[in-house]
C-alpha cells in the first residue's frame, strides 16, 4: 500500500490559500452608507464649498463629510504618485518578469487604498498593453507582465483614480514612467 504524500497536499493547500487571498480581500463589501440610531438615512444638504455636492449629516456634527462629484478642487483631497519600483526577474520555467510596485499617497503623504491605477506597459517585444490595479492597505499597486525574450521594459502610470480625491499629474514626486533592462 503505498504512502500518503502529505507534503505535497500541505503544499497545495497554501498555493490555493495564499492565491485565492487577494481576490477575497478585493471582494470585500464596501462601508455601509451612514444612518441615524433608528435605522434611518442621513439628511443631505448642499455643502457650501461645493454645490453639486452633498453634506451627510449624521448624528456627530464632526462627522460630516462632502460628498458627490465636484468641480472644484477645493473640495476633494489631493493625492499623488509617490514611489514606482521594480524589478525584472526570472520565472521557475526560464522566462522573464517584470514586477513593479506603485505606490499611491494622500496630500499628506499617507499611503492610500482602493485607488484605482492605470498604467501602461512595454515589454522587450511588444507593448502598450494597457493594466488596472487597486491599491492595496499600503498604498501599493502590483503589475506585472512576462516575456521570453531579454531587453528593454517600461511602465507608465496613465492615472490614478479614487473618490473624493483629485490627482495632478504635474504636482507628482515622482516621473510617471519608469525602465528597467535585463
Amino acid at each position: 500500500m503505498p504512502k500518503r504524500r502529505i507534503r505535497g497536499t500541505l503544499a497545495l493547500a497554501a498555493v490555493l490559500l495564499f492565491g485565492l487571498l487577494p481576490f477575497v480581500i478585493l471582494t470585500r463589501s464596501s462601508p455601509r452608507s451612514p444612518q441615524r440610531a433608528d435605522g434611518a438615512a442621513v439628511q443631505a444638504t448642499p455643502c457650501a464649498e461645493c454645490p453639486s455636492s452633498t453634506l451627510e449629516q449624521g448624528v456627530d456634527p464632526a462627522a460630516e463629510v462632502c460628498t458627490g462629484d465636484c468641480e472644484g478642487a477645493a473640495a476633494r483631497a489631493g493625492m499623488h504618485l509617490a514611489d514606482v519600483r521594480g524589478e525584472v526577474r526570472t520565472d521557475p520555467y526560464g522566462a522573464y518578469q517584470l514586477v513593479v510596485y506603485v505606490a499611491v499617497h494622500s496630500a499628506d503623504h499617507a499611503p492610500l487604498d482602493q485607488v484605482e491605477v492605470v498604467a501602461s506597459i512595454w515589454w522587450p517585444d511588444g507593448g502598450p498593453a494597457q493594466r488596472t490595479r487597486l491599491t492595496h492597505a499600503n498604498g501599493t499597486a502590483r503589475f506585472h507582465w512576462g516575456s521570453a525574450d531579454r531587453g528593454a521594459w517600461k511602465l507608465c502610470v496613465d492615472s490614478l483614480t479614487r473618490d473624493g480625491y483629485l490627482h495632478d499629474p504635474s504636482a507628482g514626486e515622482m516621473p510617471a514612467c519608469a525602465e528597467w533592462s535585463n
